[in-house]
């Protein structure tokens, strides 16, 4: 085995610069390259000036063969780090988890093709189901298997979003989260054309409201206007009406459907009183008549004249 490894090394080293260097410690650890390492490093260090500082090429014909394999004992292990000006910036645990302190996804239209907009997001996002939920498998969540998650089932993702949901190499479901936030911003997006509407509805139900309560105070300060009795008449009918003493002017107008004034019934006196309406006077049909009191409509109703 050490044999091998070491044709390894040699090799590697073939393809650094011309001052490349290996180095075997007495620790048992290997260093490649022209810089020297410092006192503490790992088994393998590997340091170049070049381009690149390892080249691994496979030229693999059947799908989903592995270029490169790490394989750890401890579920804790992180796999892959990328180390920079002190920190470590990128690191890949064992357990499949990946830590980043950012993730820029290409996206340029020059790359795209056939782009149509989503539609009906709103309805599909009400379609899925965020869950929370703990690996049936230990192996499958860093060897903690009462760990909580929370996101989708994948089965249940795929009969809504299938672009969302890619089977893996042995036949495990996988979603793509990233994938959610175009369908997100749609539905967002819908959810405000309905939240606008709803709000312009509710502003003409308000000035409805204050229309309708500013005629109410205007009834109960001036008086009110009764049912016309009997309704519906075929002979003659009776409206009743209340004024306060304080109005000056009032008048019960007659209109056809089409809001045309039939005629005018002047009140003389305040307080309780009624008009009495001849069927002689008007044609069969329905009609409305209105309070007017200091040229402030009361209140109105309709009344149905029918045939004798």
């Amino acid at each position: 085995m050490k044999k091998q490894f070491l044709s390894f090394a040699v090799l590697i080293c073939l393809f650094l610069t011309s001052q490349a260097q290996l180095k075997i410690h007495n620790s048992g650890n290997f260093t490649f390259g022209w810089v020297p390492a410092p006192q503490s490093f790992n088994f393998l260090t590997i340091r170049s000036a070049d381009k690149r500082g390892i080249w691994l090429e496979s030229n693999f014909q059947a799908p989903y063969n592995q270029s490169m394999t790490t394989r750890v004992q401890n579920p804790n292990t992180l796999s892959y780090v990328v180390h920079y000006n002190g920190s470590d910036n990128f690191m890949v645990a064992s357990d499949g988890g990946i830590f980043a302190k950012g993730i820029w996804v290409t996206s340029d239209r020059r790359l795209k093709q056939n782009i149509v907009p989503l539609e009906n997001a709103l309805k599909k996002v009400k379609s899925l189901r965020g869950v929370s939920y703990s690996y049936t498998d230990a192996q499958e969540n860093n060897g903690r298997s009462d760990q909580t998650e929370i996101g989708f089932v994948a089965q249940e993702l795929e009969e809504v979003l299938p672009e969302m949901v890619r089977e893996r190499p042995d036949g495990l479901k996988s979603v793509n989260y990233l994938h959610m936030v175009g369908l997100l911003v749609e539905a967002i997006k819908e959810q405000q054309v309905q939240i606008d509407l709803q709000t312009t509805e509710i502003e003409e139900l308000k000035s409805q409201v204050t229309s309708s309560t500013g005629h109410l105070e205007n009834m109960e300060e001036h008086g009110h206007l009764e049912q016309n009795i009997p309704n519906p008449f075929n002979e003659s009918t009776r409206i009743g009406y209340y004024l306060e003493e304080s109005v000056n002017e009032a008048k019960i107008l007659i209109f056809d459907p089409q809001g045309t004034l039939i005629t005018t019934f002047p009140i003389e006196e305040m307080g309780e009183g009624s008009i009495q309406i001849d069927a002689g006077d008007f044609e069969a049909g329905l009609y409305i008549y209105s309070l007017i009191a200091d040229g402030k409509e009361i209140d109105h109703k309709r009344m149905i004249l029918t045939e004798k």
